[in-house]
């Protein structure tokens, strides 16, 4: 279950710095990411899309928010979504690693992180400045658990200014979805 985030949260967007922009998305074929936002009230925790359509993912709502964040989430309790980032270094960040030399974090892994019911995986940005160059992003279904395949996971973006998501279906243990950033 979705919870709204409350009203005059004291959590703001990332700070101000560097500007950052990405130079390139590619998605799995078939796949597009929603470019438009429709404001639909408060924002809503452990969804990933920006409900208010202020340029940020669920804040307000327990988790890290920077200018680079990449975010999962999905409303079965006993399936285990990994959200996994490889910077331009070819470092990898996922549950065993949730720190990159580059300042990826993991910062929430559900449902391991204790979410109650609001299974989401977050990475940002912990540095200043991210290093220029390709990023890679896999949401892998590592267990259905009790689930009723396809699951439904919601994959949600920030870089810079831009953010956006797209909806994906997991048919099997082990299906992943790759995108890759320029930044």
């Amino acid at each position: 279950m979705l919870a709204a985030a409350a009203a005059g949260s004291s959590c703001a967007a990332a700070p101000k710095g560097p500007v950052i922009e990405v130079k390139h998305v590619g998605t799995p074929s078939g796949l597009w990411f929603d470019e438009a936002c429709t404001p639909t009230g408060p924002e809503i925790c452990g969804n990933a899309i920006d409900d208010n359509c202020n340029g940020v993912i669920d804040e307000g709502c327990g988790i890290l928010v920077s200018k680079v964040q990449f975010e999962v989430a999905w409303s079965e309790k006993t399936a285990t979504v990994e959200l996994s980032v490889s910077d331009p270094q070819g470092e990898r960040l996922d549950a065993l690693h949730p720190l990159t030399r580059s300042g990826l974090k993991l910062d929430k892994h559900c449902p391991q992180d204790g979410c109650n019911g609001q299974n989401v995986d977050n990475v940002v940005l912990v540095a200043d400045t991210p290093l220029a160059g390709q990023y890679s992003v896999d949401v892998r279904l590592l267990d259905a658990g009790k689930a009723t395949l396809p699951l439904k996971v919601h994959f949600g973006w920030r870089v810079g200014d831009r953010v956006s998501g797209t909806d994906l279906l997991l048919t099997a243990v082990d299906d992943k979805k790759m995108f890759s950033f320029e930044l």
